[in-house]
């Protein structure tokens, strides 16, 4: 097996060759994609297993958290999970949700929350496709 892995920003490639009882995990981004060859004919009887999931975090962003350190760069934006960006998407929208406070701070947020969707979803750099 070999896995090859592309990275979002930078032409990042990573080869992963098999070895036997080995586990390997990795992040997937929306601008990263990753590859998997077939198991070789030559590995005599030997199959391959695989795990999929979701990686969770412990950390579920509350209000009082330094949720603008989190936010800072684009490095710690793609540590979070998707569940700890919705929670902070609760906050900023959700009318029953606790709130950010004072009103400047969650205005600070709104505008670093702007920053992850530019980065999760560009601006298309080609026009789109239109089928007739």
């Amino acid at each position: 097996m070999e896995a090859v892995c592309i990275g979002h920003q930078s032409p990042l490639q990573m080869r992963l060759h098999a070895s036997f009882n080995t586990l390997v995990l990795f992040s997937v981004t929306p601008f990263s994609s990753h590859f998997v060859t077939s198991v070789s004919p030559k590995s005599k009887g030997n199959k391959r297993l695989a795990y999929n999931g979701l990686w969770h975090s412990s950390w579920v962003p509350k209000p009082t958290d330094p949720i603008e350190e989190m936010l800072a760069s684009p490095e710690q934006r793609l540590t979070l999970t998707h569940a700890q960006i919705q929670s902070i998407n609760d906050m900023l929208d959700d009318p029953w949700a606790p709130r950010i406070q004072p009103p400047e701070r969650h205005e600070a947020v709104v505008d670093l929350r702007r920053n992850i969707m530019e980065e999760l979803y560009p601006e298309a750099k080609y026009s789109p496709v239109v089928l007739n």
